[in-house]
């Protein structure tokens, strides 16, 4: 599919229906951003990348750096869900707007299992910091450096298996062949 250049006005929308609750508001500060305010600035950020049809999500909250959703789902999805956003970027891809309609309800199923948590104190943000930091600190253990070739084919298979991550119409996720 060809990249979708009025992502507001297509998903705008989406985000309106799922996201329709008390003290909501939707803002579109640019033609590729669109920010799910729950109280003053605090929210989730939908970030259309440019020269491609894929997302950045970020969870914004007062006295914190925006955190990656794909940091929280790697700590508090199902199974597959953590597999898929470990193995892979800050992005989500989609070919249609069904499957962006799929990342916004995604995005509403996490948001009334973890997401609203991560808003109301800093219990969800303290454990990523800690699991980020043995991780790191595993990493350190290992101390394999990898070659420039090797590098290359890491990021490049990391791309690639990103670009596979689909969700469905009913915000489940898949791995598109």
């Amino acid at each position: 599919m060809n990249e979708i250049n009025d992502f507001v006005t297509i998903c705008k929308p989406f985000v309106k229906e799922f996201f329709s609750f008390d003290k909501v508001k939707i803002k579109c500060p640019s033609k590729n951003e669109i920010n799910i305010i729950f109280n003053k600035n605090e929210g989730i950020v939908l970030e259309k990348t440019k020269c491609e049809n894929s997302l950045k999500v970020f969870l914004r909250k007062s006295m914190q750096s925006d955190l990656m959703l794909r940091s929280v789902v790697i700590l508090y999805g199902n199974d597959i869900e953590s597999d898929f956003f470990g193995k892979g970027f800050n992005k989500l891809y989609f070919d249609t707007e069904d499957e962006l309609r799929g990342i916004v309800v995604f995005l509403r199923k996490k948001y009334d299992l973890f997401i609203k948590n991560y808003f109301i104190d800093d219990s969800i943000i303290i454990n990523i910091n800690r699991y980020f930091e043995g991780l790191s600190d595993e990493m350190k253990k290992n101390k394999k450096i990898m070659t420039l070739d090797e590098t290359q084919r890491k990021i490049i298979e990391t791309m690639e298996f990103s670009k596979k991550v689909r969700f469905s119409l009913d915000g489940e996720i898949y791995l598109k062949s």
